[in-house]
């Protein structure tokens, strides 16, 4: 099955844009249409289509094509992917208009695209439609054989040439629609031989019909029927055109942008809009009629705003210019006679669609809009309002067969990371030759081995021949030991596959396979992410409004607890922003997602002018560079007038409800909780951006005036820097806007302040905000509310948390490379002085510049206030993802797997069955998206925009001038991050669970190789020996194979029975370097295997029981885990190595010393001499024995179950002795455990699958 996201396919020329823009930026809905009845398509008179001119060269009459405007929509839709890929009654192109003509001999009709490029030259133009003619012909009474006329009329297809013929018959079964329609190698999407409500008006010079398309592809679950209509127009050649220039974009966004090619190459544009001269009817169909008012208000709020702000002298507008009429009465809710507002209240319909779409079609040649829709799909908008609402059970208005119910919407994001640990290579058992040297020249051994003699034979093989062939064959035995056991772990690392284990645990469990080959998983796969970027150039800048439904509902439920909600209120303020937003995008505003950022100096140089780094003779550069210096140059920090700039100041500082247009995508907050109905209208911006469309004027601002002052556009279109040139203060009016950005900026630019649904107006609150929404959602989706178990899919909901962290973490993650790059040289000043940049962070967040400790720093911030907010925003970023790390949250989500229901039957119709309660209800999801995608920010080298499931580059930071790491500024904190990410990722079976190596600290080592320094440009910035390497130095482990050699020590004391030892003491043999360390404190284990408490920045792993190769020595293979650490630095303060000696001890600890300050652990009773006042210690029942090892142990099978049962013997006198100790298979073999589990993390950490990790990974 493909992506959801690519099933859509429209013709190739602009309408593919269109199609592709609805499905971002509408919020519409529809009822199912009646359908008319079917009329005949015979005796259309030519003149319809064409007018009879004559040709002035031949003097023949021909016909010349009428042009007429187009657009189809889907009417009707069957099946699950007829649904969702078809928005109900929204048209699905842009500015269509089409001249008809007929080919030679008048067989067909030929509909043909206006291209503004050639007005003349039709030859030039594409062929959008073509409809063979069945006959031509000439209607007149029929003569009877006496030549009298009667009453009866004929049809005469023999007299002239078919093109002197007035009448046609059309064939539309056979119609080709060549570019407005799908293609049909596309999913094997085609039409078919059925056209319906066939509608030919002459009087409004209208057509329309229905064309059903069915799919060999996806059979029945695609069957969908469109409306076409074409509708006759005539340019205004009186109408006048707004020039546009693409540069205006940093200003703000015109959404209707036509243009043509001149001088073969370059573009010419202009910016379409309605005719201001007179009032246009806006037919309002199928509101409920406490919502009608509603969109009459919204209408007029508009009407208001043209009369007042945007009519001036020069350009007066005295009345209203859009009239709302009901429009029930209508026979087909799209109809391109009709202007309209639909509101769509079928729940079902709501599901696959964004809240609302407002479109236009405009004449190609003048950029006059002559036809706008807007669809409200209101099922969903009362849905989401209503589902948080008091006392609602969410269930009871879910219907049946909605299987995901409203969750559906949300796409399946088929998001992986690419994991990919490797054995380690020092753990390597072509060790032979060197372990039997080192063994053989162990300080304990060389004595006992000391007439020992080496042979070697001709493969270089090492042997042994010592002074006893038992030895060799000891040696020998132990050599193959390991070996098998190396290669017994070779095959479970082997038979563990990271990649599709880790997508199963991002919820993917079905549905897409060709998206989740494995070479689709990387984020450097940058064919695939090209791939998904030409996508996502395709479907932004679209006039959608989507809405997230997740964050909708979430704030509302904490509005209900809070006691401040108002449903019918919120409902109101939510509709009348959705219908100001619509019909902005109608009459010709586009997407401003920086709607809530006050226009301070600084906001608006890097959202609107971005003046020049570098110096530069260019006049334009040296225009921005000195509007940079004007903008700085006043005390006040805004760019605007008082009286825009205060209204906003106040609504920001007070609850965060500010904003200058109602074209950006607001945090629902701002309108459902905050607002009163009479407060949502246009703001100042869409007045800046109506004057530019509909005066062809310019803003412009002076320090201290109290409004903006506006001027001509020039011919070009393009807005200059400054007022005009024949304007005296030119030099102090700037141009003036408010923060603008674009849906493609909000989605790859380098800015945190233009972004989509975020809350806050400037830096620090934005961020703020964004943890605060990470946190919320955290809470609202983890445990399962009572009303909403079992009313949702799992998986999805599991995927709908990867796609939000992904999505608002990577927000998080763009202050950072914001802070970096725009501060490249400052950082630059420091980044020799690692001093300085250990206390970055820490100096940063010092209130007063007299506090920090470090001068290079006191001088930074203090000259770069902007720096120093932004480094405090960054440090509570990292500081916050740490703490996601170390949540104590579940890797899997918790299922009531006995709650479940499964439909029976079969399903036919229009019905889809529930199957979401398949195999149970979830009560605790898993915590792993906030986890795992907070890990994947911390360490990432650069930003990412999640989109369509994937993580796609943002271009600005993926090229030699990004690749920044957290840790390079933010040493401690980063180290501090992975430390607790590790120490709350482990789970003791000490603490009465079970020992499990959770996913988090599993995956640690793939992301910290994957945002290593030497894979970042970091290394080219900082001091690598002193200071880069030194942090990557805390997650670097050694690991090696380890013989452990092991001498009994004989029992002490008069008392003492014979042949009895009290312990061992050991020494730890490297066998790749030949050297030798103590073992420290070993215990023995009722089973015969030890533990052994390694010295410092050591973890020692036994994996074989005691072996004795001579009378009194014994031997035990283990991992040897080391490391190095400075308790002097401060980076190293903060390494995770600090938190495995702690790890170790407390694993250790209740073995060997006890609970809870006991004192009953194995050191109160092991490793001790004999108890000098007891006579006869083994007729004893609670005393310490020793263990019993016989001469020639090493050779005697019954000598050696004499030491084994020894053992036992005396454990069952400890037991006697301390009978309030836990079972000891419970404590000390755990501890052993725990042991298992430290290495096996120091290995994931390091990158590495150790050997036995899998024994702790929970599948």
């Amino acid at each position: 099955m493909q992506n959801r996201n690519t099933k859509k396919h429209f013709f190739t020329f602009t309408v593919s844009l269109v199609i592709i823009t609805m499905v971002l930026a509408s919020c519409s809905l529809k009822r199912p249409e009646s359908r008319a009845p079917l009329t005949s398509a015979t005796g259309i008179e030519k003149d319809f289509f064409a007018t009879k001119v004559v040709n002035p060269k031949t003097g023949k009459v021909e016909y010349k094509g009428k042009k007429f405007m187009c657009g189809w929509a889907p009417v009707a839709e069957i099946g699950m992917y007829a649904k969702e890929i078809s928005y109900h009654n929204v048209i699905q192109n842009w500015h269509c208009n089409v001249v008809f003509t007929f080919n030679h001999d008048h067989s067909k009709l030929i509909g043909k695209l206006v291209n503004p490029s050639y007005p003349g030259n039709m030859e030039q133009w594409t062929t959008a439609i073509e409809i063979p003619i069945l006959k031509n012909y000439t209607r007149e009474f029929k003569k009877d054989d006496y030549g009298r006329i009667t009453n009866e009329i004929v049809e005469d297809e023999t007299r002239d040439h078919p093109s002197a013929r007035p009448l046609m018959d059309l064939d539309f079964e056979n119609i080709n629609m060549k570019e407005i329609g799908y293609e049909e190698s596309i999913y094997g999407i085609k039409a078919s031989q059925n056209i319906e409500d066939i509608e030919i008006n002459t009087k409004d010079s209208f057509i329309g019909f229905t064309v059903a398309y069915t799919s060999t592809f996806y059979g029945n679950l695609f069957e969908t029927k469109y409306r076409y209509n074409f509708l006759e127009m005539k340019t205004n050649e009186k109408f006048e055109s707004t020039p546009w220039h693409e540069k205006n974009a940093s200003h703000f966004n015109a959404l209707h942008i036509l243009g043509k090619k001149v001088e073969g190459a370059s573009s010419a544009f202009f910016a379409a809009h309605w005719d201001k001269t007179k009032s246009h009817n806006v037919y309002l169909i199928g509101f409920p009629p406490k919502y009608y008012d509603i969109a009459v208000e919204a209408i007029n709020d508009f009407n208001e705003l043209f009369k007042k702000e945007i009519s001036d002298k020069d350009h007066p507008i005295t009345h209203d210019l859009f009239i709302p009429v009901r429009g029930d009465h209508l026979k087909n809710s799209f109809d391109l006679r009709y202007t309209s507002i639909r509101w769509i209240d079928d729940f079902e319909k709501s599901l696959n669609a964004p809240l609302g779409i407002g479109t236009a079609l405009a004449d190609r040649i003048t950029g006059e809009i002559l036809w706008g829709g807007v669809t409200l799909w209101g099922g969903m908008i009362d849905y989401i309002i209503n589902s948080a609402a008091p006392n609602l059970d969410l269930n009871a208005n879910i219907p049946e067969s909605n299987g995901l119910n409203w969750l559906s919407k949300i796409k399946n994001n088929a998001f992986s990371f690419n994991y990919n640990l490797t054995f380690p290579p020092t753990l390597d058992t072509n060790i032979k030759s060197k372990f039997y040297d080192a063994f053989l020249n162990s300080a304990n051994n060389k004595s006992t081995f000391k007439n020992s003699k080496l042979i070697f034979d001709n493969i270089d093989q090492k042997a042994a021949a010592l002074s006893s062939e038992d030895l060799q064959e000891f040696l020998s035995a132990q050599t193959n030991a390991l070996i098998h056991h190396h290669h017994d772990q070779i095959k479970e690392f082997q038979g563990f596959n990271f990649n599709d284990y880790f997508k199963n645990l991002i919820g993917n469990r079905s549905n897409i396979a060709n998206v989740m080959q494995a070479d689709h998983s990387s984020l450097n796969n940058h064919e695939l992410m090209a791939q998904h970027l030409d996508m996502a150039q395709k479907r932004l800048n679209s006039p959608i409004c989507v809405i997230s439904t997740e964050d909708v509902i979430a704030d509302i439920i904490i509005a209900k607890e809070k006691g401040n909600f108002d449903t019918e209120k919120a409902m109101k303020t939510f509709v009348k922003d959705v219908i100001l937003h619509e019909f902005g995008h109608m009459i010709g505003l586009g997407h401003n997602m920086a709607e809530n950022i006050l226009p301070t100096v600084s906001a608006v140089m890097d959202l609107n002018i971005h003046p020049p780094k570098v110096d530069t003779d260019h006049a334009e550069y040296k225009e921005l560079d000195n509007l940079k210096k004007i903008m700085q140059s006043e005390k006040t920090k805004y760019t605007v007038p008082k009286k825009y700039w205060e209204k906003l100041e106040k609504a920001a500082i007070k609850d965060m409800t500010n904003y200058s247009t109602v074209m950006g995508y607001k945090n629902s907050r701002t309108d459902i909780i905050h607002q009163e109905l009479d407060e949502i209208k246009p703001g100042p911006a869409d007045t800046q951006v109506l004057r530019y469309l509909y005066n062809q004027q310019y803003a412009t601002y002076k320090y201290g005036e109290e409004d903006f002052r506006y001027y001509q556009v020039p011919a070009n279109g393009q807005i200059p820097v400054l007022a005009p040139h024949n304007i005296k203060d030119r030099q102090s009016r700037f141009v003036s806007y408010f923060p603008s950005c674009t849906d493609f900026e909000a989605t790859f630019d380098t800015s945190p302040l233009c972004k989509r649904w975020d809350r806050g107006y400037d830096i620090k609150t934005l961020a703020e905000d964004y943890l605060l929404t990470i946190d919320s959602m955290r809470a609202s989706k983890l445990i399962a509310k009572s009303e909403l178990k079992g009313a949702r899919s799992v998986y999805r909901l599991e995927n709908y948390l990867y796609g939000f962290n992904l999505e608002h973490m990577g927000r998080l993650r763009l202050f950072y490379d914001y802070m970096r790059d725009t501060f490249k040289e400052e950082i630059e000043s420091i980044s020799h002085d690692v001093d300085a940049l250990k206390m970055f962070s820490r100096d940063c967040m010092k209130e007063k510049t007299t506090e920090m400790e470090n001068e290079l720093l006191k001088k930074l911030f203090g000259q770069n206030p902007q720096l120093k907010e932004l480094c405090q925003v960054n440090k509570k970023i990292v500081d916050k993802l740490g703490t996601y790390m170390a949540k104590d949250g579940r890797d899997f989500t918790k299922m009531d797997y006995k709650n479940k229901t499964a439909p029976g039957g079969i399903s036919f119709g229009d019905a889809d069955p529930n199957w979401v309660q398949l195999n149970g209800t979830f009560q605790i999801l898993t915590d792993l998206p906030f986890k795992l995608v907070a890990l994947n920010t911390l360490t990432l080298s650069q930003p990412y925009a999640y989109l369509y499931g994937w993580m796609l580059e943002m271009d600005n930071y993926s090229h030699e001038n990004g690749g920044f790491l957290y840790s390079s500024l933010y040493p401690n904190e980063f180290s501090s991050a992975i430390k607790n990410a590790v120490e709350k990722n482990l789970q003791f079976g000490t603490d009465g669970e079970k020992t499990i190596l959770k996913k988090t600290a599993l995956s640690l080592g793939y992301f910290l190789q994957r945002g290593s320094w030497e894979r970042a440009n970091d290394k080219f910035r900082f001091p690598k020996p002193t200071f880069l390497e030194k942090i990557a130095n805390q997650t670097l482990f050694d690991f090696s194979y380890v013989a452990i050699l092991l001498t009994a020590v004989k029992m002490e004391g008069n008392n003492a029975p014979p042949n009895r030892y009290s312990h061992f003491t050991g020494t730890m043999l490297d066998i790749y370097s030949g050297k030798e360390t103590p073992a420290g404190e070993i215990f023995v284990l009722p089973d015969s295997s030890i533990i052994v408490k390694g010295a410092a920045n050591t973890i020692i792993n036994p994996f074989t029981k005691i072996k004795f190769y001579n009378d009194t020595q014994a031997f035990v293979w283990a991992y040897k885990i080391s490391f190095d650490s400075d308790d002097n630095d401060d980076v190293s303060s903060e390494s995770v190595k600090n938190v495995f000696p702690g790890m170790v001890n407390n694993a250790l600890d209740t073995c060997l010393n006890g609970k809870d300050g006991k004192q009953n652990g194995l050191k109160r009773f092991f490793n001790k001499p004999a108890n000098p006042e007891v006579q006869e210690l083994l007729a004893s029942s609670d005393e310490y024995v020793g263990f019993k090892i016989l001469p020639d142990i090493a050779l005697s099978t019954a000598f050696q179950n004499d030491f084994k049962a020894s053992i036992k013997d005396n454990y069952k006198r400890f037991i006697t002795k301390y009978p309030d100790h836990e079972l000891i298979e419970k404590t000390c073999f755990e501890a052993l455990n725990g042991i298992g589990l430290t290495s096996a993390s120091a290995g994931a950490i390091s990158g590495f699958w150790m050997p036995g990790m899998r024994g702790y990974i929970e599948e």
